[in-house]
This record gives structure tokens, sequence and C-alpha cells, in this order.
């Protein structure tokens, strides 16, 4: 669908485009919640910033597109497939960046 995923069409999704079936209200509510925050660290993470900002928004939006991944398994109708994909592709770069920058930033940088 989009040459390279971002969290603002998920959370577009999940917030402007589509709403839960009933009884997902508060399932769908943790999902808008999760995408969101994605939303916010994802720049973050794509942009140059110091390593130990990258690193911790790179760790938000992986705990964020994980505990999303979490809930979409507990609705009762599914999004379409390029939600999961964008979902994973988001998960993969958080993954690297934590890789990448894991090892040469300090925990007290973190702090």
């Amino acid at each position: 669908m989009h040459d390279e995923m971002s969290a603002i069409y998920l959370w577009d999704y999940f917030y402007a485009k589509d709403g839960p079936v009933p009884g997902d209200e508060r399932t769908w509510r943790l999902i808008e919640n999760a995408t969101c925050r994605m939303w916010e660290a994802e720049p973050h993470v794509r942009a140059t910033y110091a390593p130990e900002i990258q690193l911790a928004q790179a760790r938000r939006l992986r705990r964020d597109c994980r505990a999303a991944r979490r809930q979409i398994a507990l609705l009762s109708a599914r999004p379409p497939g390029w939600v999961m994909s964008g979902l994973v592709a988001l998960e993969v770069l958080a993954d690297r960046v934590v890789r990448e920058l894991g090892r040469s930033v300090s925990p007290a940088q973190l702090h």
C-alpha cells in the first residue's frame, strides 16, 4: 500500500477511518493508544537524533508495535492485512535501531 509504512497510516486506520465492532471497544481503544504512541516515537527513530533518544524511542516503538499486535489478535473482526504488515515493518525498523545502537549507548545515557 505504501512504499515505506508509517505509523500515521496505522493510527489513522484505528482512530479515524474505522471503528470497533460492538464488544471490541476496549481492545480497540488500547490499539488506538498504542498506534498514537508509535506515531509520536517514529520520527525520532527515523531521523538523526542523539543515539540515546533514538534508542529510547525505538524501544518505545517496538513495545507499542507488539502491544498493538497482541490486542489485534483479540479483536472479533481483523483489520486488513496491510495493518499487520505495517506493524511488522515498524517493529523490524525498531529492532534494527535497537540492535545498532544498543551496544553503543550506555544505560546512564538513557536516564
